[in-house]
């Protein structure tokens, strides 16, 4: 039956373009089962016919992809317009045949995740003198046609450092909903892909981050795992999920993001209280055991008594002030830790209050 060249095709055509065969990918039912039965099909031809049967489905999945060929992603890409929803399922295709080892990786896939990652770019962004521009309005087409090609990206192998940049960046970009900066807009569309490449990733966030020699360098990164944390608490599947790993990675690398706590701009100092502030609403607990807890601990501490700092900012400091008095009451403390930690804290409260609050101060 297979070596009719006809049910091939069909087959193909099912898994790369279902559209083109009256399906509806716009019926979140078909568009959820849709993949599961082809695979459930894929897998059973697999496993139950041998390799001379199977032949003509490779060579004509490898006709249907290959630089020319009907379903070839990048040619795909560079049609004009592009058509979003057909990336969507040819993306998903290759997937799927991947898995199943009926359609062969690139030779070089990280150079070729690599390469579809620059043409993505360059489809959605145009560099101007004052602002990037966004090129693409993000209807759900787009969107999900830019999501699965990303996730297919990331499938391929691509490396973190060479995605990671683009969401540090701190340039703005005027995008169809207005003005933001390039790594919320890409960390807004891509955030499912990228925390779950975080969260499958093992040390991700230390590995990744890098050496920050300046407040420059660090201001981007901070407000992407800021927002990041913003994702975690807001989705719970997310937080649940990835939440601990996130926030053992951002107190493993807590001493690069040092600049923003000795920096003489007060927004600095506010950008690392807020990540902490977000770490504390994630996952309280981890941060007692961990090795920087001496290191963050301090850090608030010196931040109470600074001077220079005002009281809006400080109040700011009080929102975490429940969580470190209770420190010393976690049974996971130990007695010496515990008492210098008690310590300290009752030490910086009362020059706190003697330097925002007189004595017969109103305030007082």
């Amino acid at each position: 039956l297979f070596y009719n060249n006809d049910l091939t095709k069909l087959i193909l055509t099912c898994v790369f373009n279902p559209t083109q065969l009256g399906f509806d990918i716009n019926n979140e039912e078909i568009n959820k089962k849709l993949p599961e039965r082809i695979l459930t099909l894929l897998k059973s031809m697999t496993i139950h016919l041998p390799d001379q049967l199977l032949q003509p489905f490779y060579d004509i999945a490898l006709e249907m992809t290959k630089t020319d060929g009907l379903y070839n992603l990048t040619k795909e890409l560079n049609q004009n317009p592009i058509h979003w929803s057909l990336i969507f399922t040819i993306t998903r295709g290759h997937r799927l045949l991947h898995d199943v080892r009926l359609l062969p990786k690139p030779n070089q896939p990280e150079e070729c995740a690599k390469e579809l990652w620059t043409t993505m770019l360059s489809k959605m962004i145009t560099h101007e003198e004052n602002f990037d521009k966004a090129n693409l309005v993000l209807n759900v087409d787009t969107q999900r046609g830019l999501q699965s090609l990303f996730d297919y990206i990331i499938y391929l192998g691509i490396k973190p450092n060479e995605v990671l940049p683009y969401f540090f960046q701190s340039n703005r970009i005027h995008t169809d909903s207005g003005m933001t900066t390039m790594g919320t807009y890409l960390l807004t569309l891509f955030k499912h892909q990228i925390t779950s490449w975080l969260g499958i990733t093992p040390h991700f966030i230390i590995d990744n981050v890098g050496e920050i020699n300046s407040v420059e360098q660090c201001r981007p990164i901070v407000a992407f795992l800021s927002t990041v944390l913003d994702l975690c608490s807001r989705e719970k599947d997310i937080r649940q999920q990835y939440g601990r790993q996130f926030i053992h990675g951002i107190y493993t690398c807590w001493p690069q993001f040092s600049s923003l706590y000795y920096s003489t701009n007060i927004d600095d100092k506010l950008l690392i209280v807020t990540l902490l502030t977000k770490t504390f609403i994630i996952d309280s607990h981890q941060f007692i055991l961990h090795e920087q807890f001496d290191n963050i601990s301090q850090m608030y501490l010196l931040l109470l008594i600074d001077k220079q700092l005002n009281l809006t900012f400080k109040i700011c400091l009080l929102d975490l002030l429940a969580f470190f008095a209770s420190i010393d009451t976690d049974e996971n403390l130990n007695e010496d830790k515990r008492q210098k930690w008690s310590n300290d804290l009752c030490r910086t409260l009362r020059q706190f209050t003697a330097d925002c609050f007189p004595l017969k101060s109103s305030e007082f």
